[in-house]
């Protein structure tokens, strides 16, 4: 065989590879999740600089589910009676909820025993639907949602009336552990960072 022909070969396989591996990825029987980021206009209540003192909550810990295994809350506007068309009512409010496995707690203002092993639900402004269409995952414009089993020191806000826990600022009081080898370092600084037991 000649050295053209095993190459064409070796990118023919490489396609198919690369092809299944998107489709698997993306799982909804080949056809990829589509995302529809949701724009959002409302005013922080604290300063980037404040989380640490706004937070109810200081944890380091793991997220326990992925995406598609957690629990959605979705609010629907109430269609008009006059609308006779088939489209779906339009999205109120959106929010889905993540269980967060506590290794360390830096910060506990909520009144609650929460402590190493404990467990707490974190809402996020993200959801997954399913409609005639597919799945769709429906998100608050430029946030990024918890994954599963990575580490995160998160700065956590108790809900008035529920039993769950908001991220102060989304994004900005989410903190993800980029080397576990330097866990304790790392940890370190956040903390110093958001002023947290100095």
């Amino acid at each position: 065989m000649s050295r053209m022909k095993i190459m064409l070969l070796c990118l023919g396989v490489c396609s198919v590879i690369a092809v299944g591996t998107y489709i698997y990825a993306n799982g909804n029987n080949g056809n990829p999740i589509q995302e529809i980021a949701i724009e959002s206009n409302y005013v922080y209540t604290v300063e980037k600089d404040q989380i640490g003192q706004f937070a109810d909550l200081v944890v380091l810990g793991v997220p326990q589910d992925n995406l598609e295994k957690r629990k959605f809350d979705v609010k629907y506007f109430p269609k008009d009676p006059r609308d006779n068309s088939d489209a779906p009512p339009a999205i109120e409010n959106f929010q889905g909820f993540t269980r967060f496995s506590v290794d360390e707690v830096y910060k506990n203002a909520t009144g609650l025993k929460i402590s190493a092993k404990s467990e707490v639900t974190v809402a996020e402004p993200i959801a997954l639907l399913q409609d005639s269409e597919g799945k769709k995952i429906i998100r608050q414009e430029r946030y990024d949602e918890l994954k599963a089993q990575k580490k995160y020191v998160l700065f956590l806000k108790k809900s008035p009336d529920h039993d769950y826990y908001y991220i102060v600022r989304d994004n900005d009081g989410m903190e993800l552990i980029s080397n576990e080898r330097e866990l304790e370092q790392e940890v370190k600084g956040i903390l110093q960072k958001h002023n947290i037991g100095s």
